[in-house]
């Protein structure tokens, strides 16, 4: 007779069953993981137009969209192939699977064509779809004859974005192995150039036709013929006949080109009711209002549209673009760029901290311009070619003034501020919070330059009178320092805080204060200088002399309000007698009204400079004021 396992061994063998069937599961999961492929990132757009009307120019609608697919972290809404709105995640580094956006305002702003379209990118900042064009015609002041008509409901369109291997429509080549355009035979020959980064091409002249494939920017293709309405071009692609739809590319030799016969559009299904008008705000009402947040319902997002006094502008080399060149004093313009492929892009706001590292597709917020300021942008590609792009916006008081400004951010991301316009004497808070970094500083513009600041951190900078610059440095632990800047001021407007101590530096200054340099009026020095710029640690002389490569720190203050801003310079000289010739370099760095500044001896070559404040008025000229001499032999 066979002995009964005892209890002891029972236990133990459903507890190592029970672990088997843990880790079998864990096994299949890991699997499941493994072999799952991610889904493709789809996009859709559209604007919603009341059954049986037709938009004239300045009606209000909206524009709605929506994206899925992986590690979506940004849309961007293109009208009329220039950039309208951003909407992002709360938090960039975390991409998301669904994008809903919020419903932006906007108004047909020419008459005919207007194409609106979706961009959507990833985490990394890259491009990974977009919508196909959403077509609305528009009315002038005269009526515009209906060349493609609204439809009676909401206008929408999905794309999927085009992946290395595309499943192919029925009976049409796959877009994987997408036919080279047939080559112009010669140059009389009717052809289309793509001017767009690609443009689709369908088996008729609408989106609801297949998709037969793609061509690429700059690529060609013969020309058959032209849709009844216009707007696409019948073109030889491959073996078959495609279409593309005419905003995208340009047609050469096509005055004897001839209306091509479609095929039969395929069935629409029936949809729900078109929805009425969406209540908005045109962009022509709001002038001088600053840029819009809104909460997306499904998504979190932050939606800047920024109403422009002006249109759009695209810089020289077709690579920088600004959403408007005018806006308020002290408003924002959005500036961004898309360049792929390149070794390294960097990006000059315009506020005195020169070029600073940027991505290759970006769009940077640049906030607080007052006067004309230049925007760059400099690439270089893996050839080490430099390209540079410029394009110069201003803020202008005929436009309003964004008084009371509300939050703000730097061009790096990192400094914030609850308010960017106070009263006289007032105060505004400042924010940050880096992470996994060495060391922080922080410069709350009073004169006494970087103080040491911890990571996170909530500082409140009283005494606000005039404009002041705000700086925050921080030093990452692989060595590399970042610095953000943000301009605030005060405005007699608002009122005055007299709870607060003023600001030497920074106070209002007219003809009747003692420290007024233009008594005559007429002179270029209309601000105070309290004291003039010379050597904190060295002798009264203006003119210093030491061997080259000294290891030794001088500094230099001064004491300048009444002020729009001011920068101190150490640039090569020729003024000194028995000193060496011009020298090497230099510095240009922006500064505090009452302030200091250190540098090194060493770090300037062998030669002479010349330290000069470069002082920025009240009515936005620039002078320059005071000057004393290095000689370095």
């Amino acid at each position: 007779m066979s002995q009964s396992p005892s209890r002891p061994a029972i236990v133990r063998e459903k507890h190592r069953a029970k672990l088997g069937a843990i880790f079998l599961a864990a096994v299949l999961a890991v699997s499941a993981c493994s072999t799952a492929t991610p889904r493709p990132t789809t996009a859709t757009i559209k604007v919603p137009v009341t059954a049986g009307t037709q938009l004239k120019v300045g009606d209000k609608t909206t524009i709605e969209g929506n994206a899925t697919g992986n590690n979506i972290i940004r849309v961007e809404v293109m009208v009329n192939g220039q950039l309208y709105a951003t909407q992002t995640t709360q938090d960039p580094n975390q991409g998301v699977a669904e994008f809903k956006m919020s419903p932006l305002p906007w108004s047909p702003s020419q008459s005919g064509t207007n194409v609106v379209q979706l961009r959507v990118y990833d985490k990394d900042n890259k491009k990974v779809a977009e919508s196909e064009p959403v077509i609305i015609l528009a009315q002038g002041d005269a009526p515009a004859p209906v060349v493609q008509p609204v439809a009676a409901v909401p206008t929408a369109v999905t794309v999927q974005a085009a992946p290395t291997t595309a499943p192919a429509p029925t009976n049409a080549p796959a877009p994987t192995n997408a036919p080279a355009p047939a080559a112009a035979s010669a140059s009389s020959e009717a052809r289309v150039v793509v001017t767009n980064e690609f443009v689709n091409v369908r088996s008729g002249p609408d989106t609801s036709f297949d998709l037969l494939g793609k061509l690429d920017q700059n690529k060609m293709a013969k020309l058959l013929g032209r849709s009844e309405d216009g707007k696409w071009w019948q073109i030889q692609f491959g073996d078959s006949k495609g279409w593309v739809f005419g905003e995208y590319v340009k047609a050469e030799n096509a005055s004897g080109v001839s209306i091509a016969a479609a095929p039969v559009a395929p069935a629409k299904p029936i949809s729900a009711p078109a929805l009425p008008t969406a209540p908005s705000v045109s962009l022509q009402s709001l002038p001088t209002v600053p840029p819009v947040t809104v909460a997306a319902p499904a998504q979190p997002a932050v939606v800047v549209v920024t109403p422009a006094p002006s249109a759009p502008a695209v810089g020289s080399r077709g690579i920088l673009r600004v959403n408007t060149t005018v806006v308020a004093l002290y408003g924002t313009v959005i500036a961004s760029w898309d360049v792929q492929n390149v070794k390294e892009v960097k990006f000059d706001a315009g506020d005195g901290r020169d070029y600073q590292p940027a991505g290759g597709s970006m769009t940077v917020n640049v906030a607080g311009i007052s006067g004309s300021r230049n925007l760059r942008l400099r690439v270089v590609d893996n050839n080490n070619n430099v390209t540079e792009d410029t394009i110069q916006v201003r803020g202008d008081a005929a436009y309003g003034t964004n008084t009371g400004g509300g939050p703000a951010t730097g061009s790096s991301g990192m400094l914030k501020v609850n308010m960017q316009v106070v009263p006289v004497n007032g105060s505004v808070v400042a924010s940050w919070n880096v992470s996994n970094i060495r060391r922080a500083d922080f410069d709350s513009g009073d004169g006494g330059g970087y103080k040491p600041a911890a990571g996170e951190m909530t500082v409140k900078v009283d005494g606000i009178n005039g404009t002041r610059t705000l700086r925050l440095k921080v030093e990452g632990n692989d060595g590399s320092v970042r610095e953000d800047t943000i301009t605030v001021r005060s405005d007699t407007s608002l009122g005055t805080q007299a709870s607060a101590a003023p600001a030497a530096s920074s106070s209002d200054c007219n003809a009747n204060d003692p420290n007024y340099r233009d008594k005559g009026g007429n002179g270029p020095y209309k601000f105070c200088v309290a004291k003039d710029l010379g050597w904190a640690n060295l002798s009264a002389d203006s003119v210093q002399r030491f061997p080259a490569g000294t290891d030794k720190e001088i500094t230099v203050s001064w004491n300048v309000y009444g002020i729009n801003g001011i920068r101190l310079a150490a640039d090569p000289s020729e003024q000194i007698s028995n000193c060496a010739p011009k020298g090497g370099g230099g510095f240009n760095v922006p500064v505090n009204g009452n302030g200091t500044h250190t540098f090194n001896i060493k770090n300037l070559g062998r030669g002479q400079y010349k330290l000069e404040l470069y002082i920025t008025r009240q009515d936005g000229q620039t002078v320059g004021h005071n000057e004393i001499f290095l000689c370095l032999q």
